[in-house]
């Protein structure tokens, strides 16, 4: 049975899926198109995965969401671009304002919503960026160790999660300046987990009970 409670709990649950797939069609357009010799096989056959893996994520989305949708006509007819992006490959550039407004939409609560909202979001954004640019930056640098964007999630991964292996590291001032910005990004995941976890004993071991986030009420669809 459609309803317009399952269609919005659908959409909340969508969000972050959503946003992971347009941050892979544009790392996987931009692998797709890297003109570098040593990685072009590699990096194309992944660029060409990434964005099909993508369009297939926004074409579950968009079958699953007028499906559910309590009135179809009126989704479609408000969804038309990312009925075009989903039905014309060369235009799928077009989902990834799909993917901005529901982000927009989501960010319109308190500010410890707000923050961890900001562990999800930013910090998938700065691990697959920065991922990117360090690649580009590092791949042809004298003594350099990363030369593939495989070997940059990999450092990435290290460096964010403040592990730091220390079997590749960047050499480059552009590539270590990322390297900070991970390593900040990782310091604010470390401080909102803790403040979960306390927050969580807190109202376990007595009973305290937090005052919860306003929940805003659905915003009609564009």
């Amino acid at each position: 049975m459609r309803s317009e409670a399952v269609y919005q709990k659908y959409r909340r649950l969508a969000r972050y899926p959503l946003f992971l797939a347009g941050i892979m069609f544009i790392v996987g357009l931009l692998l797709t198109f890297d003109p570098n010799i040593d990685s072009l096989e590699q990096h194309h056959i992944t660029g060409r995965t990434l964005t099909l893996a993508s369009w297939a994520v926004f074409l579950i989305d968009y079958v699953v969401s007028v499906l559910l949708a309590p009135d179809r006509g009126d989704y479609m007819r408000k969804h038309v671009l990312q009925a075009v992006g989903v039905l014309f490959p060369p235009l799928r550039i077009l989902l990834i304002f799909h993917v901005t407004y529901e982000v927009v939409r989501n960010t319109r609560r308190a500010f410890g919503a707000q923050v961890r909202l900001y562990m999800v979001y930013a910090s998938t954004l700065i691990l697959l960026v920065s991922s990117f640019v360090v690649m580009l930056v590092e791949r042809n640098a004298p003594g350099a160790t990363i030369v593939n964007y495989g070997d940059a999630l990999w450092w990435a991964a290290e460096t964010i999660s403040t592990v730091g292996y220390g079997d590749m590291y960047p050499v480059t001032f552009t590539g270590r300046i990322m390297a900070v910005s991970l390593m900040i990004n990782g310091f604010l995941i470390l401080s909102v987990l803790t403040a979960t976890v306390a927050q969580k004993f807190v109202t376990t071991t007595l009973g305290v009970t937090p005052p919860k986030d306003p929940d805003p009420q659905p915003e009609p669809e564009v």
